[in-house]
């Protein structure tokens, strides 16, 4: 089954490219044709449309059905109230979409190929920058990329496409956390480079710090107060930005996957595994402290562990076994496993980690005590948001609900007390969903699907 899960409030991708016929059927009351003789949806279903969908990504009130043909790629909106088409735009090869206030699209096999902008609401382009490889960053308000030879950082307005600011020439994109951005630049001598943060906004310097040339491998993973953790090629360091000075480093095991980890205070955990990917017992467990500036490392029970959401004063995390995935509480301060159970980490909201197994949702509280179970009405192995390459269906927190979405139904709890608020099985066995608008929008057997949750 083809399972892409495509969250609005994530790093949403899909394919497009160069815009051929983006001026097609923009009019919200144009008679859409996949509606034609389309009969009364099933019950729990808002809409259902004639669209067959090799993905779909969220773009305002409307969601977009990405069909590939012959190195072309159609894309179809879709009013999410009703399914009546918004706007239709053709691209010509693959590229990578991010929603947001524009669709910001870029070519994922030509490098040369322009980036560009489009109106979420008629499809479109407002804006096309030429440049030679794909976005460093899209921020809610900027499009980062490397430009130039020598390399300079250049932020694009993200609605207008407008220079918000550039750095100087071999200045180049490290990475954020949240804002500034991080760029590093060589200096003399060369072992060594400064590093700098910059506003997204219009790319003032509000620190600057010299470090190790080391530091070009890393990435900014974390930020707690005045400190900032950069971590890769097994070593760390912290900067202190209100004093604009290295305040430390150390190394860490190169068996850490630093791509998932939960901040808690000072202190930042982490895994040895990421979702999907196998490993080998035992499983690691890793905390980076940004005040006193250490690192200790664990091994426990498992195969591989992957830290998924904040649980009051612990960490919930996945571990895989050899029986399956079971959900854990983690002390951070020790660091050490405190409680277990099986199911999937779906993630946490309300002091709660939302677990689902194949008969149940649970909701645990920082202690590991349940504080509501809730029968599935939907079978099948869930994965935390395609996390597991076996599993046929994707659970997930939104605001203040639990989904699970599959190949068996779409359904969603209260997650303060676990009451139904959406079930259903008339969307058929889901090939590919996204999440827009308080909707979700499943594709099956060539019909498109609309579930309010």
């Amino acid at each position: 089954m083809r399972r892409r899960a495509l969250l609005c409030g994530l790093a949403a991708l899909s394919g497009c490219a160069g815009v051929l016929n983006g001026d097609t059927d923009r009019g919200r009351e144009t008679v859409n044709p996949e509606l034609a003789g389309t009969p009364e949806p099933p019950p729990g279903v808002a809409w259902t449309a004639a669209v067959d969908a090799d993905r779909l990504y969220p773009a305002g009130d409307a969601v977009v059905a990405v069909r590939e043909r012959d190195d072309r790629e159609r894309h179809v909106a879709l009013s999410t109230v009703d399914g009546t088409r918004r706007w239709r735009v053709d691209f010509e090869g693959p590229h990578s979409v991010r929603p947001g206030d524009a669709l910001v699209a870029w070519s994922i096999r030509d490098e040369g190929a322009p980036i560009v902008g489009l109106d979420p609401a008629t499809g479109e382009r407002r804006w096309s920058v030429a440049v030679s490889r794909a976005p460093s960053e899209v921020t809610d308000d900027t499009v980062v990329v490397r430009r130039g030879d020598p390399t300079r950082t250049v932020a694009y307005d993200r609605v207008d496409g407008s220079v918000r600011w550039e750095s100087r020439v071999g200045e180049v994109y490290l990475g954020r956390t949240t804002d500034p951005v991080l760029t590093l630049e060589r200096t003399d001598p060369g072992d060594t480079v400064r590093l700098r943060g910059r506003t997204t906004a219009d790319g003032t310097v509000v620190w600057a710090v010299s470090a190790p040339e080391r530091v070009r491998s890393t990435d900014p993973v974390a930020e707690a107060g005045d400190r900032v953790l950069l971590v890769g090629d097994r070593r760390f360091y912290v900067v202190d930005t209100a004093a604009e000075t290295l305040a430390g480093r150390g190394t860490v095991s190169p068996r850490v996957a630093t791509d998932f980890g939960v901040r808690l205070g000072d202190a930042v955990v982490f895994g040895d595994g990421l979702p999907g990917a196998s490993s080998q017992p035992p499983a690691l467990l890793a905390r980076v402290d940004l005040g006193y500036l250490g690192a200790t490392t664990v091994e426990t029970a498992g195969e591989s562990l992957v830290p998924r959401a904040r649980l009051g004063d612990r960490v919930a995390a996945a571990v895989q076994t050899g029986d399956g995935t079971r959900t854990v509480g983690v002390d951070p301060a020790a660091p050490s496993v405190e409680w277990d159970a099986p199911g999937v980490p779906l993630g946490g909201v309300s002091e709660s980690v939302a677990v689902a197994t194949r008969e149940t949702v649970r909701a645990h509280a920082p202690d590991g005590s349940v504080r509501w179970r809730a029968d599935r009405p939907t079978g099948g192995r869930v994965g935390a948001l395609g996390a597991f390459d076996d599993a046929n269906a994707d659970g997930f927190v939104y605001g203040q609900r639990v989904l699970v979405v599959g190949e068996s139904g779409v359904v969603s709890w209260d997650a303060t007390d676990g009451e139904v608020r959406t079930a259903t099985t008339a969307v058929g066995a889901s090939e590919t969903w996204t999440l827009a608008d308080d909707t979700v929008v499943v594709a099956a057997d060539d019909r498109l699907s609309a579930v309010r949750v």
